[in-house]
């Protein structure tokens, strides 16, 4: 196929690599940059297969804060900044690319329906693309103290039908978080208003 389709001759130095799928293909691709116990960057938080892959891989994982727009230079900086001299940089850093308006019409339903049921509940910024939203719990009326979703999750609200994604499945170090994780895109807009009551 590359001989055919692109002119590449079999003298070339090259070859194909065939995957099952994006994550299969990506865990092959970072499998040829890093040896086990790498540094590698990861935006925090971030998929929940990225962690697992980066540790079948045994790279270890440093944290890149992120806010709405996505990962925070002054995070990078200063940890690339204070980053030891004896000790090898890292040679990757995995993010999400943001595809803005795939999604907008099922966000801009879900959203409404999280402004009238959870408004008091929990603290979220609009997103600029993707597929679910990131949302902070509000779990206590002290903002010093900080929650764990993970204990909400299954202590209480998987007992009233609820399924949700503690934020600690998608922190590269499984600290507590008061953040969980909705997914949308499967909703269909009739059923939005009905999951998030």
């Amino acid at each position: 196929m590359q001989e055919y389709s692109h002119g590449r001759k079999k003298s070339v130095d090259w070859s194909l690599s065939v995957g099952l799928g994006s994550q299969d293909l990506i865990l092959k691709a970072v499998a040829t940059l890093v040896d086990p116990g790498d540094p590698v960057l990861v935006e925090s938080p971030v998929n929940a297969g990225v962690i697992l892959m980066f540790h079948t891989l045994n790279c270890v994982q440093i944290e890149i804060e992120m806010d709405a727009h996505g990962i925070k230079s002054s995070s990078l900086k200063s940890i690339l900044e204070s980053w030891p001299a004896k000790k090898p940089k890292p040679c990757v850093l995995y993010s999400i690319p943001k595809v803005a308006q795939f999604y907008r019409g099922k966000w801009d339903v879900f959203e409404a329906a999280m402004n009238r049921h959870l408004s008091s509940l929990a603290q979220w910024d609009s997103p600029e693309a993707g597929m679910f939203f990131w949302f902070k719990l509000v779990l206590n009326n002290d903002s010093s103290v900080k929650g764990d979703s993970q204990a909400l999750i299954s202590e209480k609200a998987v007992h009233e039908g609820v399924l949700a994604l503690p934020g600690t499945a998608f922190l590269p170090n499984g600290r507590k978080s008061a953040y969980a994780h909705a997914l949308f895109s499967l909703l269909g807009e009739e059923d939005v208003d009905e999951v998030l009551r």
